[in-house]
């Protein structure tokens, strides 16, 4: 069985995350109930996902915000898909860096 390395801790976050989309209550409780480890929270207020992400990080975990490149309603929450990140600074500089992905305003 082939597991990607984004995934590597667990393949059945990207399976929970796709039925959750896909609104397969099913198949999201079982694949939840099976996923202990992961801090899976679910909201709709941004400012909110943010800030317990931000106090929930330790020591030097990487976090940052993703988007789909079809999410272009996303702009009323100040998310804005299309604009380009330069990967070196999203993904490489410190949490000082208003470009970092540490600062939950870029998306990749």
């Amino acid at each position: 069985m082939k597991t990607s390395i984004r995934s590597f801790r667990s393949e059945n976050v990207a399976k929970f995350v796709k039925a959750l989309l896909d609104c397969d209550k099913a198949t999201a409780t079982k694949l939840l109930s099976e996923l202990d480890r992961f801090p899976i929270l679910i909201t709709r207020n941004i400012l909110k996902a943010k800030e317990w992400l931000s106090n929930k990080a330790r020591g030097t975990e990487r976090y940052g915000l993703i988007a789909s490149s079809k999410g272009q309603r996303l702009k009323p929450y100040g998310i804005f898909v299309e604009l380009k990140i330069d990967p070196r600074n999203w993904f490489l500089n410190s949490k000082s860096d208003i470009r970092s992905s540490y600062f939950l305003e870029y998306v990749a």
